[in-house]
Parts: C-alpha cells; structure tokens; sequence
C-alpha cells in the first residue's frame, strides 16, 4: 500500500493544507449566497450608497475556501503560456549570441535542487577560469564555495563581455527569487542619476517533490544533525510522514519562486501557481530539472553557447540518504506537484526545440 503524504489540514494544528473537508461544497455554496444576499438586502434597505459600503467593508472580507490547483490544471496553465508567447520556447538570441545577452545572473538556489548547476554558470560565464586552468574540466570534486574562494569574480570575471553574479560572494545561499534587482548606471558625477532597476537572467534547477523531500528528509546524514533540514520538532526520531506534515516543509520551490524562503510557512492561496508558470516561461529565465540532468544541461548550451564538458555531467553534491520505509511507495502532494507538473510541459517543450529531447521521451 503506498504512503500518501498530503499537505497538512486546517483542522489539525501540524496540517494547514489539507484540502477541504467533505462539508466543504456546502460551505462554498453559503458563501456565495452571501456575496449575493447582503448587498441586495442593503440596497432595498438603506440605498444605493449604502450598498457599496457593504460590498467594500462585509463581502470584501468573505473567502471562499481555497482549492489547492491540481498537476493536470497546472499543464493546461503551462500549454496556454507556451501558445501566448512563443519566445517561451525559445529566445530570439541563443547560443554565443544568447551568450552575449547575459550580463548579470541571479541564481535560483533551491534546496536539494541540483548545487552542481553553479559549476556550469561559473565556469561558462567566467570562461577565463578553464582558460587558465584547463583541467578544472575533468575535476569530480568541483563545489561552489571553493570556485567563488578559489576563482573569485572580481580576478577572474573582468573583461567587459564577463557577467555579475548577484549576492555575490555568497551566491549559493538560497536567496528566494526577486523580480527586481537594482543596480548603479553610471553617468557624469553629479548628474543625479540613482539606483536604476536592471536586466538580469535568472538560473534554476527543479526537482521532483518526492525526491527533494526525501534528499532533505535525509540532509541530517550530511550535516551531522540529528533532526531533517529545518525540521522544528527536535525528534531524532521523526517519520518522513510527520516531517512533511510540520506546516513550513510542504512547498518549497514555489515559495522561493515567489519570493519566500523555502523553510518558512506561506499561506497556500498566496502560492499563485499560474504567476510562477508565467515567471519561469520567461526567455530570461533558464530551469532544468534534477532528474534530466543531461537534457538540462544540452539546453543551457543551446542557449548560451559552448560544449558540455564532463564535470556538468556530475553530481558533485550527493547528499547521503537515510534508509527510509516504505521509500519506493511513497507519494507526495503539495502545490509544488502542481507548479513542477507544469515546469515539466515548458521544460519539454524547449528541449524540443533545442534539439535535446532524450529518445527516452519521445
């Protein structure tokens, strides 16, 4: 029998997610009644104006309960973003002239989601690095914060075409997405100008929510401590069901899409699922998932020039992994099922394109 793990319910203090209970299409139906009843009673009472003061001060406050979106809306969401803007797919610009376009990268870290990505952006956008040290291409050990020591960007990334990377030097610390980053433009002293929003291409790496609640399950035998990744019942003991069920866990790559962190709890109406599909469908934005590694990693060449080399091909972060009962029955569902369910219709439709879709999935 598989082992369902579901987001957590409103009527349990550990599970605010749990869809609604059975009462629920009752409950909506009253509701809307409401949104009906209560400005038509105010307008045959007190008038027109009063009626407006309803509206905007009682039916304003009414929710409808929410309904979490499911995988399958999730991908007609995506195909309709695909249809509207075909740029989706593929930008105008790709290869070395896609390349050029790059001049400042804002990594999308999230945890348990593909560190090794951070080789690629490195050494591909700081090409003076391989340059000068050519065997970095067959080294299996390469981690992020030893490239940044080792190789650090204001040495290595100087030329005028080299990019910036943002929340540099620490790059890799799993800062949630922003839509904005501001930069300085330069001019004349004096001339005035301040800060001046900026261009920028975001990186990602995605993961099958299984697996990412699993390897963070699991992160405990890494770091040496005795609970999961951001677990907050201190119980060494913990199963992987009442891991998932602690309110903060469930979620997290579309909460750092959005602009949340990972470990923190989010109010599932406020994870737009639609607005994450559109975000990531952007031609400046570049996802690949943990599981395609190797049609992820074809893509970003497609896009930004140059060869794969054998150290993107790696793991060079496994995380050791607990042996966990029942591992292979396991389900998830959380809303992160539904945005990577979607992720997965964009992500193959640019393979496509790319020309890197794997004969396995066609």
């Amino acid at each position: 029998m598989a082992i369902m793990l579901v987001p957590p319910s409103p009527s349990h203090p550990k599970n605010p997610f749990k869809p609604a209970s059975e009462n629920s299409d009752w409950k909506r139906m009253c509701l809307a009644m409401l949104l009906i009843l209560v400005p038509a009673i105010g307008y045959c009472i007190l008038g027109s104006e009063a009626t407006k003061l309803i509206k905007k001060h009682v039916v304003s406050k009414i929710e409808l309960p929410h309904r979490p979106v499911t995988a399958a809306q999730a991908e007609r969401m995506a195909k309709h973003i695909l249809t509207s803007n075909p740029e989706s797919i593929r930008p105008i610009h790709v290869g070395d002239k896609g390349r050029s376009m790059v001049h400042n990268i804002f990594w999308l870290h999230i945890q348990k989601c593909g560190t090794s990505l951070f080789n690629t952006l490195w050494l591909h956008f700081c090409p003076r690095v391989l340059e000068k040290n050519p065997t970095l291409s067959d080294r299996t050990d390469l981690i992020e914060y030893s490239l940044i020591k080792d190789y650090p960007m204001m040495e290595w990334c100087t030329d005028p075409s080299d990019v910036k990377f943002y929340n540099y030097p620490r790059v890799g610390f799993h800062w949630p997405y922003k839509d904005v980053h501001w930069g300085i433009k330069k001019g004349k002293r004096g001339d005035g100008k301040g800060p001046q929003q900026e261009e920028f291409h975001s990186f990602a790496m995605f993961r099958d929510p299984v697996e990412r609640v699993k390897s963070a399950f699991s992160f405990r035998e890494t770091t040496m401590m005795d609970v999961p990744h951001y677990s907050q019942l201190q119980d060494p003991d913990i199963s992987i069901e009442d891991y998932f069920a602690e309110p903060h866990i469930p979620n997290c790559q579309i909460k750092m899409l959005l602009g949340h962190r990972c470990h923190h709890y989010v109010e599932p109406s406020e994870l737009d699922v639609n607005l994450a599909l559109q975000r990531i469908s952007s031609p400046s934005f570049y996802f690949g998932l943990t599981d395609r590694w190797d049609e992820s990693i074809c893509l970003f060449h497609s896009w930004y020039g140059g060869e794969m080399k054998p150290f993107e091909l790696l793991n060079n972060r496994p995380s050791k992994r607990l042996e966990i009962s029942g591992e292979d029955e396991i389900e998830i569902t959380d809303i992160d099922t539904a945005f990577v369910a979607g992720a997965t219709i964009i992500f193959e439709e640019r393979l496509k394109a790319a020309g890197c879709l794997s004969s396995d999935e066609t």
